[in-house]
């Protein structure tokens, strides 16, 4: 069971804009590793050159967790540190922001939740860096910031919406472990639901993009949603990466 810990400290400390950016991450995120940040937020120095070491992210790292600001824990089988905010956190955010609600709770995944939340971020930096992605919306901010209809339902929330280059939304769904069959044919009925009525008055997705874990989670998502085809996209994560890798990725 992971233990989520955060060290207090009474000495002052002196917000940077960047500070706010991880915190923001993290809160739409759930939780990040230290290479997520290194890859998103401290990519780039302010000399323009790139950066070759994550040990400055870890140090401010440690110095906003020194602050209460984020709690960190350790991977599930694994060594690196993960990252999600804190109570604090979200008041300092909140101040700054005019977006973010003082009364949005503090998430802390649980052990079995840190692999999905982890992969989907995965997901993000990926999509994102190859130009696949224009725009994202995680989960956490199509519950709190889409006007959402009132037909959609847990089952009807994607893991994320993303822009894609043709300026369509694309509903992402992230799938690790097999479930029953009867889940995914909710699933993919609520889904289409969005596609049919949209999410909101501005947001309509396009199309559904299934990313699966496992060739057994992909032949049986396959299968199922094979009626839906050509709205909706099945492929494992490998095949995914083959394909950007190839520019067969565009919408």
């Amino acid at each position: 069971m992971n233990t989520w810990q955060t060290l207090k400290t009474q000495n002052t400390l002196k917000i940077m804009p960047r500070d706010l950016k991880v915190l923001k991450l993290i809160l739409q995120q759930k939780a990040v590793n230290r290479q997520h940040l290194l890859q998103t937020l401290f990519q780039n120095r302010a000399d323009g050159l790139m950066r070759v070491s994550d040990i400055y992210v870890k140090r401010r790292l440690n110095i906003l967790a020194s602050h209460g600001l984020i709690l960190k824990t350790t991977e599930p089988y694994g060594r690196q540190k993960v990252y999600c905010i804190s109570r604090k956190g979200v008041g300092l955010l909140a101040e700054h922001d005019p977006n973010i609600s003082i009364n949005t709770k503090a998430y802390r995944p649980k052990a079995f939740e840190i692999a999905h939340t982890l992969k989907l971020m995965d997901l993000r930096v990926l999509l994102t860096q190859t130009g696949v992605a224009l725009d994202w919306i995680p989960e956490r901010f199509i519950r709190s910031t889409l006007n959402l209809p009132n037909f959609v339902d847990d089952q009807g929330i994607p893991d994320a919406l993303y822009l894609d280059t043709d300026s369509n939304w694309v509903a992402l769904e992230y799938e690790r472990a097999r479930k029953d069959k009867g889940r995914y044919e909710t699933k993919l009925s609520r889904l289409m639901d969005l596609i049919r009525n949209g999410a909101d008055s501005e947001i309509r997705p396009k199309k559904i993009l299934f990313i699966c874990e496992f060739d057994l989670v992909f032949r049986q998502i396959f299968s199922l949603a094979m009626p839906y085809f050509p709205f909706v996209e099945v492929m494992t994560f490998e095949e995914l990466n083959r394909k950007l890798l190839k520019g067969e990725v565009h919408s």
